[in-house]
């Protein structure tokens, strides 16, 4: 499957704050998606471009010039899956809350401590993940990431930051509309005043 969209949107935006004076801004967004298997490789990617002005108080309009990109590919090997997934965001693009990435960037678990991706400053992600299947009803998951972000605002550090995450999970069929899962999620900073981030998140989905 695969879609790109150009979109146009305009909308009014104050040229100064409380000025009462309002000037169109015109934004142009497009977004590209494919997914599907070359070469018995899954493979899933996205990237979204905005280019134009957007709305700013205190500026009147601004440029606007975010990029977002990812992509993951992955192989199933007999009971093994292995993937390769990696994402940017630049000059101020943020993501959306249920990346597929890592624990850390998938709000659909409730595991998403670190808010969406691009939140706290330009953002690289590189990750490995696997998953196993031990039974019929039984999976594994670990993933490994990196995640780098510069010039991060993340609780006023305001330099360059490096995030290394550890994931451990297993989910479990408990019949055919409900599945029990427990994830845990590590992430160590570079930054020495920075503690640890443990996420433990223990969930029973029911389907109807």
């Amino acid at each position: 499957m695969i879609f790109d969209k150009n979109e146009k949107v305009r909308n009014n935006t104050e040229t100064a704050t409380s000025s009462g004076i309002f000037n169109d801004a015109t934004s142009h967004m497009f977004n590209a998606f494919a997914m599907g298997e070359v070469a018995g490789l899954d493979i899933q990617t996205q990237i979204e471009k905005r280019v134009g002005d957007r709305s700013n108080s205190t500026a009147g309009q601004i440029d606007e010039k975010m990029l977002g990109a990812y992509l993951k590919v992955a192989k199933q090997i007999d009971n093994l899956n292995i993937g390769f997934a990696a994402l940017t965001t630049k000059d101020g693009y943020v993501s959306g809350a249920d990346l597929p990435v890592t624990y850390l960037t998938n709000d659909d678990y409730g595991t998403a401590s670190l808010d969406r991706v691009g939140k706290y400053g330009d953002t690289t992600i590189v990750a490995l993940n696997l998953e196993y299947d031990l039974t019929n009803d039984l999976t594994l998951e670990s993933n490994l990431a990196q995640h780098i972000i510069k010039d991060a605002t993340f609780s006023s550090i305001n330099k360059d930051l490096k995030i290394t995450e550890y994931d451990a999970g297993l989910s479990y069929k408990l019949n055919k509309s409900a599945e029990l899962s427990l994830r845990y999620a590590l992430g160590t900073f570079d930054e020495s005043s920075l503690e640890d981030m443990h996420t433990v998140v223990a969930a029973v989905e029911i389907n109807f």
